[in-house]
């Protein structure tokens, strides 16, 4: 396989893109901030031999955003690790331990976007990260919500809570009228079809 068609080669070739072309996207976030590759990665190599073979689903990760690429700081790692170690990542310290809201949310189960929403509404830390998620009231505001913007069904009957049932095991809504309807349409066109069928199909 020609060298230019390796992983570690494209690894090693959008590293100095990025640090050395100021036509690359990327070159505000890393050459335009002072990083740089060591002068000893400058040879493919040499960078091949320090690195190893690239694994699957992993790319070129600095272990310290603020310093530059070197094989004291540089590792193969997958796109969550790499998420985790971003500049911007929120770091949030609880009981002890400082962690970022990728991590926090694996542990207590909370989705991120959910922690996301209660900082923005300024929900203490330890609020955000112990009182479970009450599906059943996130359910009822999207509800308010969708009445506000669209207070009729797409047949015109007013969404008021006693014209609104929970679809079972979908935790979905409905209008219950349009449900109504529904169900008697079905109903009217399976008479219809035992009557033209006969007895014969009515008993069977």
């Amino acid at each position: 396989m020609p060298v230019k068609e390796l992983r570690e080669y494209r690894s090693w070739w959008s590293m100095r893109q990025r640090c050395y072309d100021p036509s690359s996207i990327s070159y505000p976030n890393y050459g335009g901030r002072g990083i740089g590759v060591c002068p000893r990665w400058r040879s493919f190599a040499l960078f091949l031999r320090d690195m190893g073979p690239r694994p699957l689903g992993m790319s070129l990760h600095r272990k310290n955003n603020d310093l530059g690429y070197s094989p004291t700081n540089c590792c193969w790692a997958t796109m969550r690790e790499q998420q985790r170690n971003k500049r911007n990542s929120r770091l949030m310290t609880f009981q002890g331990r400082t962690l970022t809201q990728i991590e926090w949310s694996e542990i207590t189960g909370v989705g991120v976007a959910t922690l996301c929403s209660r900082r923005r509404h300024g929900w203490s830390i330890e609020d955000m990260l112990t009182i479970p998620i009450d599906k059943k009231a996130a359910l009822d505001r999207y509800w308010k919500q969708v009445q506000s913007k669209r207070p009729r069904c797409k047949r015109g009957h007013a969404l008021t809570p006693e014209n609104i049932y929970d679809r079972g095991g979908s935790n979905r809504r409905d209008c219950r009228k349009c449900a109504l309807f529904r169900a008697n349409r079905f109903r009217r066109k399976r008479q219809e079809v035992q009557s033209c069928a006969g007895p014969s199909a009515s008993r069977s």
